[in-house]
């Protein structure tokens, strides 16, 4: 085993034996619990000077950032914003007496939708293959995202202005009786 693959097993065993913990402690009686559920990290694997991971929990499934080493200390709950090879995601930092620093990008939560430990280890692999490709036509729409989360909202798309021409009308209107009104032909109006 590399030291690489070392450091992974070491942090994912980590990372899921606190959530465990959180499960059995925190979490114990909050209904939104999905008992079909267990908590497992997904697809560990290195993005620079940190480990990347989903983990899913019986209550959320969450993109991680763990830095590999001792780091310097995050203020919990500031939010970053981190440029990933699939696009710009938006983390929360945070802290754990056992785990250190980290930081969690909220995927899904609650996670009532799922019947089966397989099915949510599915999604968690599918997400980590579209956050870890690079993706080519990403810029716009990261853009877009990120002007979202700064509370700027994007500017509306053009829109043609509808035709307005007027069609011309009879230059005589017609006189308008009572009885043709009620749809009662005048004597000439049958005639004709």
């Amino acid at each position: 085993m590399s030291e690489q693959d070392e450091i992974f097993a070491v942090t994912s065993t980590r990372l899921a034996d606190a959530f465990r913990r959180i499960e059995t402690t925190a979490m114990a009686d909050v209904p939104i619990l999905n008992r079909k559920l267990s908590v497992q990290c997904v697809g560990m694997s290195a993005f620079g000077q940190e480990c990347v991971c989903v983990l899913i929990t019986p209550w959320f499934i969450n993109l991680v950032l763990i830095p590999m080493a001792l780091s310097v200390p995050m203020r919990t709950g500031a939010k970053t914003r981190i440029a990933l090879p699939g696009g710009i995601f938006e983390f929360i930092q945070s802290h754990h007496d056992e785990l250190g620093a980290y930081r969690m990008c909220s995927l899904l939560s609650p996670v009532f939708e799922f019947d089966t430990q397989e099915d949510a280890v599915t999604v968690a692999q599918a997400i980590l293959t579209e956050v870890l490709a690079p993706q080519v036509e990403a810029k716009a729409e990261d853009a877009e995202m990120l002007a979202i989360w700064e509370g700027r909202l994007p500017e509306p798309e053009a829109v043609e202005p509808e035709d307005t021409t007027v069609e011309k009308l009879d230059d005589e209107p017609k006189v308008l009786t009572r009885r043709a009104m009620f749809g009662i032909r005048s004597t000439e109006e049958a005639v004709s």
